[in-house]
């Protein structure tokens, strides 16, 4: 009951905020800033599968954090977090700044995404008969087309989901607004550097897991699909349990 009624709370303020339209419009814009330029007079679904080569893809990753990864903070920088605690609990509170930073950051980004296919079909085919690729979800373009698009725009959205989390871990030790948004850009260059210095596995790699393709399952477009969202699931779970478990330790120690 304690949980419900502060995800009440955080989901006004996460979903209905000035700032999730702002995320939500700032990624439609980072993926204009990711096409490639001299393949837009093809299909929308050759554009929106070269997004990921783009060199600003990082961006939409920033901006699932920018709706409510900065909440936290804000709460303790006006004293907010002592009047919500009172009324409920720590942990309830706690359980649901995880749950409404996941959520805003996948809606702004899912939403985001799905508006930029939107405004490409006003002008260009939905597709040409000729996929850009042949593995991964992109199997879906020939026959299902609306359906490539979803899981892409879904992909992209559980990958700023778990960013924004972290950017949420963030916050607890930084405590500067700035850099908690702009964390989801580092971090993702930091994994993605690791990935290839350690050489790990497709499976493991933040790269393959955001572009829709894992090696091992390349002809297999749902399996892949439901182990990226799977993969991205418990990592946010176990990101949301270590932010519990580190802001209960700061908050009791005050």
């Amino acid at each position: 009951m304690k949980l419900i009624k502060n995800l009440r709370i955080d989901a006004e303020r996460a979903l209905c905020g000035k700032a999730f339209w702002i995320a939500l419009l700032c990624t439609t814009a980072a993926c204009w800033m990711n096409c490639s330029w001299d393949n837009m007079d093809n299909s929308v679904a050759d554009i929106v599968s070269l997004l990921a080569f783009g060199s600003h893809i990082q961006l939409v990753f920033v901006c699932g954090a920018i709706p409510y990864a900065a909440a936290y903070l804000h709460d303790q920088e006006y004293g907010y977090i002592y009047s919500l605690v009172v009324r409920s609990s720590l942990r309830s509170y706690l359980q649901s700044k995880v749950i409404l930073t996941a959520c805003s950051g996948f809606f702004a980004v899912f939403l985001g995404k799905i508006l930029f296919v939107l405004m490409l079909l006003l002008r260009y085919p939905m597709v040409d008969g000729i996929p850009a690729s042949e593995q991964g979800i992109a199997l879906w373009i020939d026959g299902k087309p609306w359906l490539y698009f979803a899981a892409d725009a879904a992909i992209y959205a559980i990958a700023a989901a778990g960013f924004a989390v972290m950017a949420l871990i963030v916050s607890h030790y930084t405590r500067n607004v700035f850099v908690t948004i702009m964390s989801p850009f580092v971090l993702y260059f930091m994994f993605s550097s690791l990935a290839q210095i350690l050489q790990l596995p497709a499976l493991l790699s933040v790269c393959t897991m955001t572009i829709g393709v894992i090696s091992i399952w390349e002809t297999e477009p749902l399996i892949t699909f439901a182990y990226i969202l799977f993969a991205w699931t418990v990592l946010i779970l176990a990101e949301g349990l270590l932010f519990i478990c580190c802001a209960e330790r700061g908050f009791y120690r005050g």
